[in-house]
């Protein structure tokens, strides 16, 4: 077979042929390639979420709008329960300094949450303890039991559908 091999390639006719056979099918190979991974895409594999935005105010004024406030509002779905298959995985976001608005993130900004029940927890501290005053005391702009999941009194239940869902939070003192 080797002898064979070594004919074909001292001559040039069959040199040429077999190299042009080599590119082709090396042509090919490309080319479904590239149709494979077209074909089955790049898409997210992460599980479905729902977009959720909202406001949340406090005896009608929105949170998060104090100019003198160390930290920004923010506001966090903690989960109970989910969707068949879905992990239990939190979402937050930061309150809009200009209206208490927000939109909940998951895995990136603004990606939704997923379906399922929900504690809602909003914290939102005007200044507190820091590094170089440990023992400053905490001022909270709105109640301190909004920030604890079971004293908030605050749920929502996101149903898995694909329309965007709005939660408003009018807290009381």
């Amino acid at each position: 077979m080797l002898a064979y091999q070594r004919m074909l390639l001292s001559q040039p006719e069959n040199w040429y042929s077999i190299r042009r056979k080599s590119l082709v099918l090396f042509a090919w190979g490309c080319a479904l390639l590239l149709l494979f991974v077209g074909a089955t895409g790049c898409g997210d594999s992460r599980p479905r979420r729902v977009p959720v935005s909202g406001r949340v105010t406090f005896e009608g004024v929105p949170v998060g709008a104090n100019p003198v406030a160390m930290w920004p509002a923010r506001i966090s779905f903690l989960p109970t329960t989910t969707g068949e298959g879905s992990p239990l995985r939190p979402a937050s976001s930061n309150l809009e300094t200009s209206g208490g608005r927000y939109q909940l993130s998951s895995f990136g900004p603004g990606d939704g949450v997923l379906p399922g029940e929900y504690h809602v927890v909003i914290v939102s501290m005007l200044s507190g303890p820091t590094m170089g005053n440990p023992t400053a005391p905490e001022v909270w702009e709105i109640p301190k039991r909004y920030g604890r999941p079971g004293q908030s009194g605050l749920s929502a239940t996101v149903p898995d559908q694909r329309t965007p869902m709005t939660f408003d939070f009018e807290l009381q003192p």
